[in-house]
């Protein structure tokens, strides 16, 4: 009887020792984790380099990079409201401050997410402004605009050029 209870711990010792192996994700340095509780959408961020315990029927997970992000170069052609096309092409690099925030209001933060969010935002400034070329002190003001944007979905604007 003795064989019996001791074959029983070990086996689970064993089982607890295999989930624990299972469940443990470890963060690279240049990343961010967010957990979204599935429950009660409550959230957690961690960045690297952190070692934790997920559940994937518990939770939903977000990788982000904590590094710079390199948007390339965006290209945007609009009509403004008189018909003339309007051309304009610049590049960004970004970065990820606040990963909370960016889960928050990107509904999947992956560079092509955030890539549209600031051609959108870009789009919508021109439209709101009426602004029919885009000169140095309005190219400015473009930027001043999405840098606000983006610091209120958690993202800090590193560069911002024509290209």
């Amino acid at each position: 009887m003795n064989i019996a209870l001791y074959l029983a711990i070990i086996f689970i010792i064993v089982i607890f020792g295999l989930c624990y192996y299972k469940t443990r994700v470890k963060i690279p340095a240049g990343e961010f984790h967010v957990l979204v509780n599935r429950k009660n959408k409550k959230l957690k961020a961690m960045a690297g380099p952190k070692t934790y315990l997920y559940f994937p029927n518990k939770f939903a997970l977000f990788v982000l990079p904590a590094k710079v992000i390199d948007c390339g170069t965006i290209e945007i052609e609009i009509k403004d409201k008189s018909g003339e096309k309007i051309k304009i092409s610049f590049s960004t690099k970004v970065k990820i401050t606040i990963p909370q925030k960016v889960v928050l209001f990107l509904p999947k933060p992956t560079k092509r997410e955030i890539i549209n969010f600031i051609r959108n935002q870009v789009r919508t400034f021109l439209f709101e402004n009426e602004i029919t070329e885009v000169s140095k002190e309005n190219f400015a003001k473009i930027e001043d605009d999405i840098s606000k944007k983006l610091e209120k979905v958690g993202i800090d604007l590193v560069a911002f050029s024509r290209a």
